[in-house]
């Protein structure tokens, strides 16, 4: 998984050992000197990153790798449900924060507003009933901004969000526009 920021300079990137478990979130300068820096935080697994408007900061999932590990099946599924949706500094220079800590709820494939004040995301639970939630970007707010739906994890308990759901940001307004394909 990878985004490049807006401006073109960086690219967001989750690298994954084989087993996909204990994954960090990397910054690659594209231009100049080539350089690379770990934003996520340490024994984090990290799907989804995506930048802010700005550039300045990376939203993305994550849970603990000790949880990733964990293989395939109802286990797997079951401790997926432990993603949280993480802010950091795309600089790195401070450490990265945990905005959603429900542990009833799996959160996962955050994407900001456009103005860059708010971050939407899907959150499920353990039987499969699913939204989209929006938040500040302080983690604060949080409220159920489209109707419930039902998603299917696969059997490594990973859900393909975009099968279910459409979230694109509208950098000139305020907010962000879903679409649910439910």
């Amino acid at each position: 998984m990878w985004e490049v920021s807006s401006n073109g300079e960086f690219l967001a990137a989750v690298t994954a050992e084989s087993d996909t478990a204990g994954s960090e979130l990397v910054v690659v300068r594209l231009t100049g000197e080539l350089a690379t820096r770990r934003i996520s935080a340490k024994g984090q697994s990290v799907c989804h990153p995506t930048w802010s408007v700005k550039g300045d900061r990376i939203a993305y999932a994550a849970c603990s790798a000790n949880d990733a590990r964990l293989g395939k099946g109802p286990a797997a599924r079951g401790e997926l449900v432990r993603n949280r949706i993480w802010l950091a500094e795309a600089n790195g220079a401070a450490a990265p924060k945990a905005l959603t800590s429900d542990t009833r709820y799996r959160d996962e494939a955050p994407v900001f507003s456009g103005d860059g004040r708010a971050v939407l995301f899907c959150r499920t639970d353990r039987t499969g009933d699913a939204y989209i939630g929006s938040m500040t970007d302080r983690g604060t707010n949080l409220r159920q901004v489209s109707p419930s739906f039902q998603v299917q994890p696969y059997e490594s308990g990973r859900i393909q969000w975009g099968r279910w759901v459409d979230i694109k940001p509208t950098p000139h307004l305020t907010s962000t526009r879903t679409t649910g394909k439910v």
